[in-house]
């Protein structure tokens, strides 16, 4: 997988081709680029409505996306924009994580895509629960593993030493904070764990992440 855009031509040639979930959708951008090259059903989970602090991802876009109901509204009418003519393949569950992954049996799933909240405790947690849910030789992947070693910018660290506060350099030499992130261990634990090899695409500094089941 040379970049997550060809993650239905990846799932494809492993014979992939049944269900699958995405955890975070947003806009739905993703979500159509996964249908457009991919003949499996995709349920696309997210909660499209306001949330605590503890969901924010950024001071900038999240921040407004999570408490304003006129911007969740916005988002989620963007999702179902993004995959029209895909309805019947591309559906959409409004809800939690951890309230969905219960409407899926263990084994049932070929693949899993996590790009929810980048907190620690709460790519942990997505990682534990939906595990479970992909059958075996399926994939459990994600986003945003970050392109660096983790101990470098200690200022940035959490108290729990897991997160970190991120910020990328705009094109006009400003820097933009991208939120809290620690999507790194979380995944580096969970590959220990379980005694999995872990795949990075390397594609830019935000990478996919992935193993095989």
């Amino acid at each position: 997988m040379k970049n997550r855009s060809n993650i239905g031509e990846y799932l494809t040639s492993l014979g992939l081709t049944n269900k699958g979930v995405e955890v975070g959708v947003f806009k739905g951008e993703f979500s159509k680029e996964i249908v457009s090259k991919w003949g499996g059903i995709l349920y696309m989970v997210d909660p499209w409505r306001p949330l605590g602090d503890e969901y924010s991802h950024s001071e900038i876009e999240w921040s407004t996306f999570n408490h304003k109901f006129e911007s969740c509204s916005d988002t989620y009418s963007k999702a179902m924009e993004a995959i029209q003519g895909f309805e019947d393949r591309a559906i959409m569950i409004r809800s939690l994580s951890e309230q969905a992954v219960d409407l899926f049996e263990d084994g049932s799933l070929d693949f899993v895509y996590l790009d929810g909240n980048h907190a620690y405790d709460f790519i942990k947690q997505d990682i534990e629960l939906w595990y479970p849910k992909v059958k075996k030789g399926g994939i459990v992947a994600g986003h945003d593993y970050l392109d660096m070693e983790w101990d470098e910018g200690p200022d940035y660290i959490l108290p729990n030493g897991k997160d970190k506060h991120i910020y990328t350099n705009t094109y006009e030499g400003t820097q933009f904070y991208n939120g809290v992130f620690g999507v790194n261990p979380a995944v580096d634990e969970f590959c220990e764990k379980y005694q999995l090899k872990l795949n990075l695409n390397k594609e830019n500094w935000f990478d996919t992440w992935w193993v095989t089941k």
